[in-house]
């Protein structure tokens, strides 16, 4: 997989780190969801992390994207951009 959402449990605390092309994608936005209507968005830190601290018991969805520039055609179609998602449903706690 281009893009993928590594998830690591610690103590309560869930660390997602974001790899694009097997590597750490710092800056990346990662949006969650999750039980109660909780929302939040966050950055990966220089090593492609975000963590958080789930509040309530349930399902939580992680959603990613990379945009990657490159020319090509498809169907006849030219493009300039391709764009990459990852998404990650986790029940929490784990």
């Amino acid at each position: 997989m281009k893009l993928d959402i590594v998830p690591h449990d610690e103590e309560g605390e869930v660390r997602l780190q974001v790899l694009w092309q097997g590597k750490p994608a710092l800056g990346r936005s990662m949006a969650i969801r999750g039980p109660g209507g909780f929302k939040q968005n966050l950055k990966t830190d220089k090593s492609g992390y975000v963590r958080i601290e789930p509040k309530a018991k349930g399902r939580y969805t992680f959603h990613t994207n990379v945009e990657e520039k490159k020319d090509g055609t498809d169907d006849g179609k030219d493009y300039q951009l391709i764009r990459h998602h990852g998404t990650l449903i986790m029940n929490l706690p784990l």
